[in-house]
């Protein structure tokens, strides 16, 4: 009796254990990368329909509220969280985000280099990412070298565009992506297309990538397994899951005429995004540390499986990138293929410093065994470090952004609005919709993607 009570005791400690590790590195990895208030930047934009239907303020009589949702899943997430539990919970999530990203960084590491060979040197490897990743790592780079290492080399995608920022947000969905990666090497691909698919549904900019790694899936088991009915079903199985997203898109936020989706896609490409679909504007030098870093990254990789979901994502972006800068097309601008780099750019950065930490292993392994203890407890002093830094940072960043917030102008909107008013604000007041709960007439950063929705917002820009 006793020995099937510790049997039952241990079986379920097993299944705990690996579910409070995943907390643990969720956890720590938060706190060093920090979070920003809610609600601040894009949450204005992104929080907006799914807060309105929640009830929030009076913002269900704001006019960007009423116009087509491009996002339904995250907007009923934002509804579903803020009806039913608590805005804080918002806060939770992007822990749980973050922990699937070091979670899949550390099992495609694994895979590749053999990194949780030993418990040293998979805790060095975390302890590395956890530091460029950190925020202490960006302030140290920014007084030395006058910007943002991680961020505008090692982290962010070209044009601009990144996966992971210290908010929630729809786009940081694109974990899944890298989850997707880590499931696929581990064999299991129609779980791997899942989490593809399940990327997409959250932000329909991931459509492009998702399609791509797809692609790369399918021929990977056709060339490797020989198995082309294999490959079939799994090319099937993605296409069914994506079905319902391709048609809501297509169904409500198509074109009402070729005439007016032109002239929608003129607006958005050229007035609201250019710095995200015109390459002559973002092209620069850390573009091109960055296709370096792929190159690098993929060298290390050749012989690998994820070459190819790297390669033919990488490949197809720089052709796409050319053929734009040749004949400048806004549809190209709009779907802007070279938003691939948002997990790529990161993606190669922890296998390089993976690669790295394998060869300092296998090449001073003798020194490392004699200073494991001390190489344990500098990694911990490090990471303990990074979570003070990291706390101490949230604190500042909170009370900033409080004290901004409650400046008399919208403290006194907030007390003081009614559903009969909307308020006409400087286009560049983002953050007043959601700190006072008040309609507004229009703002520059926050726009709709439905054809004759977004001339609307033209129109309102230019009275505004």
């Amino acid at each position: 009796m006793k020995n099937d009570i510790k049997t039952i005791f241990s079986n379920k400690y097993k299944k705990i254990i690996p579910l409070l590790y995943f907390f643990l590195m969720a956890l720590i990895f938060s706190i060093a990368y920090i979070q920003s208030p809610l609600y601040s930047s894009n949450q204005h934009t992104k929080f907006l329909h799914g807060l309105a239907q929640a009830g929030y303020g009076f913002l269900d009589k704001d006019w960007l509220a009423n116009t087509l949702d491009p996002l339904p899943v995250f907007s009923f997430l934002v509804y579903f969280t803020y009806r039913f539990f608590h805005e804080y919970l918002f806060y939770f999530y992007y822990i749980i985000i973050l922990g699937i990203f070091i979670y899949s960084i550390l099992g495609i590491s694994s895979i590749l280099f053999n990194i949780n060979s030993c418990i040293l040197k998979k805790v060095f490897y975390f302890t590395i990412i956890i530091s460029i990743h950190s925020i202490l790592f960006d302030s140290i780079t920014y007084n030395i070298f006058g910007f943002r290492l991680m961020e505008l080399i090692l982290e962010r995608g070209v044009a601009g565009q990144y996966m992971l920022r210290s908010r929630f947000q729809p786009c940081v969905f694109g974990v899944f992506l890298l989850l997707s990666i880590y499931i696929f090497l581990k064999n299991k691909p129609f779980l791997a297309v899942f989490f593809l698919v399940l990327a997409s549904t959250f932000h329909t900019a991931y459509l492009f990538s998702s399609g791509i790694i797809t692609l790369s899936y399918v021929l990977i088991i056709f060339k490797d397994e020989k198995d082309l009915k294999k490959a079939f079903l799994v090319g099937s199985f993605a296409f069914v899951l994506i079905l319902p997203i391709l048609i809501y898109n297509y169904v409500y936020l198509g074109p009402t005429s070729p005439e007016t989706m032109k002239k929608s896609l003129d607006i958005i490409v050229n007035t609201r995004i250019p710095h995200h679909s015109i390459p002559r504007l973002w092209i620069n030098t850390s573009t091109y540390v960055k296709i370096i870093l792929a190159i690098v990254a993929l060298y290390v990789v050749r012989k690998t499986k994820i070459f190819l979901i790297i390669f033919l994502s990488f490949s197809v972006a720089i052709v796409l990138t050319v053929i734009q800068l040749f004949i400048n097309s806004d549809f190209i601008g709009f779907i802007a293929p070279w938003r691939v780099s948002v997990w790529i750019v990161p993606l190669s950065t922890c296998i390089i410093v993976a690669f790295l930490v394998s060869i300092l292993f296998n090449k001073c392994n003798n020194l490392i065994s004699k200073m494991q203890n001390l190489i344990m407890v500098l990694c911990l002093l490090i990471l303990s470090i990074h979570i003070i830094y990291g706390v101490n940072g949230t604190i500042k960043q909170f009370d900033s952004y409080l004290n901004k917030d409650i400046g008399p102008m919208m403290n006194y909107v907030e007390k003081s609005k009614s559903p009969e008013d909307t308020y006409l604000i400087p286009i560049g007041l983002s953050e007043f919709r959601l700190n006072t709960g008040a309609p507004v007439f229009i703002t520059h950063k926050s726009h709709p993607y439905k054809d004759i929705e977004m001339i609307e917002w033209d129109n309102r820009i230019k009275l505004a």
